[in-house]
């Protein structure tokens, strides 16, 4: 078992959880690979046959190979940049970058195992608008925050002043678990919008407004800084490997 986990170099909450899962099943059931690492790489081979079966051979500067078959993925990042061309035209560099981000996401997609959380051709979930994650939640009966009001006036319209807002919990989901002070009242909703968006690593953000409590925010990327969701998510990736 081996999980992967690809975060930038400064990513704590990637660190602890890779870490975490170290604790548990020993260091060399954990690679952490970062996208400059991946950008530099002296050979990336993936190649995808006819019957969609993928196979990816990455072998990094310095030594040392990405794993070939991962039990699982902890993706923390969106892509990778064409730092080899950076002397090269502007043109060049463009034409670089997408084949590169089309190179990332198909590997990704070629992997057989779960990859939390996946990237695709318009990019990752942390590139998702608020409006995007409030739809979702609404759908999944979860109480969102009012945004983009509008009241008239006889001059015309203009923005309505936002309700005070003050924070009152998230809730953390990793899969089929829950954490967070407000998981026992949103935690199923929550974890039907991280099933619905094919995330299954979110935080929701919750804020007190109008006297109601409602979602205010989602992180595809949350932090991870609280020890209780570092072990969480740790849990979840142990299981999804196994």
């Amino acid at each position: 078992m081996t999980v992967l986990v690809l975060a930038d170099d400064g990513d704590s909450g990637a660190a602890a959880v890779a870490s975490a899962v170290a604790a548990r099943r020993g260091g060399s059931a954990v690679t952490v690979v970062s996208p400059r690492r991946l950008a530099v790489a002296s050979r990336w081979v993936h190649t995808v046959a006819p019957d969609g079966t993928a196979a990816t051979e990455i072998r990094l500067a310095g030594g040392g190979c990405v794993p070939c078959s991962p039990a699982a993925v902890l993706n923390r990042i969106d892509g990778v940049a064409p730092v080899r061309f950076a002397r090269a035209g502007a043109r060049d560099r463009d034409y670089a970058a997408m084949e590169l981000h089309a190179l990332f996401v198909s590997w990704l997609a070629g992997l057989p195992c779960p990859v939390v959380n996946p990237v695709n051709g318009n990019g990752s979930a942390a590139s998702a608008a608020l409006p995007y994650w409030l739809l979702a939640a609404r759908r999944a009966g979860l109480p969102v925050v009012h945004i983009g009001r509008t009241v008239g006036t006889r001059a015309g319209h203009r923005a309505a002043p936002p309700a005070a807002r003050t924070p009152a919990g998230s809730v953390l989901v990793a899969g089929r678990h829950t954490a967070g002070a407000l998981a026992r009242r949103f935690g199923d909703g929550c974890a039907e919008v991280a099933r619905a968006t094919g995330c299954p690593l979110l935080e929701f953000r919750f804020v007190r407004e109008a006297g109601a409590v409602r979602l205010s925010a989602v992180d595809p990327r949350p932090g991870l800084h609280d020890p209780a969701d570092v072990a969480v998510v740790a849990g979840y990736l142990v299981e999804v490997a196994s």
